[in-house]
């Protein structure tokens, strides 16, 4: 498989994750978001540090196969 598709999927996967996490728990701490809300979950300052994250993490996993 070509190398950028895996880090492209491995970077939707980390923000997927983050997603769930998110979800559940706002879920649990009954935390939901009134007013504007992609999916009546998240917000803009939710998907913009999912964001961050995910290209943080991948970043990191390309260094450290970059390495090996």
């Amino acid at each position: 498989m070509n190398k950028k598709l895996k880090l492209f999927l491995y970077g939707a996967g980390v923000f997927c994750i983050y997603a769930i996490l998110t979800w559940i728990l706002k879920l649990v701490a009954k935390k939901m978001p009134e007013g504007d809300a992609f999916l009546g979950v998240f917000t803009s300052t939710d998907l913009w540090l999912g964001l961050a994250i995910a290209v943080i993490l991948t970043y990191s996993h390309y260094m450290k196969m970059k390495i090996k």
